[in-house]
Parts: C-alpha cells; structure tokens; sequence
C-alpha cells in the first residue's frame, strides 16, 4: 500500500474551518475513487494553525489518479482560501497495518469542533 501525507499550514484562526471544509468536500468524492483505503485528519497538540491529512492506498497510481483528477482539482481550489502555504507532501510505502475495525467514530470531536456529525446522520 501507499501513503501520502500533506501538512498545511492554515490562515491564522482557520485549522478548523479547513477540516470542515476539506472533510466536506473529500469524503464523499474519496469514497469512490479506485483504489482508496483510508484517510486520517490530525492536529498535533499545541499547533494550532497545521493539519495534516494522510491518504492510504492501494497503490502509488491510484494515489496518482487521485492527485489528476476533477474531484480533487474542485476540494483544493475550495480550501485554498483558508491555507497561507502549499502543502508540504510526503510519500511513503507501508509495509504494515493493522486494525481494530471497529468504525468508530469520535463524534462528540466531529460535532462540537468541526460541525459536522458522524457518518448517516443529517449534520
């Protein structure tokens, strides 16, 4: 599998208006893309104004068609706004996963910080 990871430094003020945002409008686009496996959005502790995003796939190429695709062209022109920076990227090969599968869902993280609700709901 393929891991690519972009670290964006946000406008002052914005790191969750960005989430909101990017969560937004890559999930479901995501969702659909071949060759997608997961997608982690984090802040480190203490760092206000950076996210950082990880994508997991199956392949480089997949990863790839991501990166050339309409879908992704319409999320970055619409969190552009709330970014100062280009994303710092780096790729990675991963030789080891493992998972609980549970599907868990913070939700009180995702409703209280971010606005919006867990996955079926209407928020």
């Amino acid at each position: 599998m393929y891991v690519t990871s972009r670290t964006v430094q946000t406008l002052p003020g914005q790191q969750l208006a960005f989430v909101d945002a990017w969560v937004s409008l890559a999930a479901h686009p995501l969702k659909h893309q071949p060759g997608f496996k997961h997608v982690y959005v984090m802040a480190a502790p203490g760092q206000a104004d950076t996210v950082i995003i990880f994508l997991v796939w199956q392949t480089e190429a997949n990863m790839q068609a991501w990166l050339a695709s309409d879908a992704h062209r319409r999320v970055e022109e619409r969190v552009a706004p709330l970014g100062c920076s280009q994303p710092a990227t780096a790729d990675y090969t991963l030789f080891f996963e493992q998972c609980a599968c549970s599907h868990h869902y913070n939700v009180d993280v995702l409703e209280e910080d971010v606005g919006i609700g867990a996955p079926g709901t209407d928020s």
